[in-house]
């Protein structure tokens, strides 16, 4: 089963508040620890976009979108203009 980089996410804030050890919570979730400690590297190392899931024989992701952390940072605001 291959899992979205919000279900990572979700998965990694489960473990890091829970009162169990993280064993144990992976244990409840049904998630191996190694696999859990790669992606957590990976969010350590890249942050959001680290968890991608990338497809055999793909090394980054998709090219035509922007990572998560991306579009939840982007803003617009107006800019004031001065009259001449």
């Amino acid at each position: 089963m291959r899992l979205s980089q919000d279900e990572k996410i979700e998965i990694i804030n489960l473990v890091d508040n829970s009162d169990l050890s993280a064993s144990r919570t992976l244990k409840e979730l049904g998630i191996h620890k190694k696999t859990f400690y790669n992606w957590y590297k990976r969010y350590l190392d890249e942050g959001i976009d680290g968890l991608w899931l990338l497809l055999p024989g793909r090394q980054s992701p998709p090219q035509d979108t922007f990572g998560t952390s991306c579009r939840m940072c982007v803003c617009v605001f107006p800019v004031p203009v001065k009259s001449c």
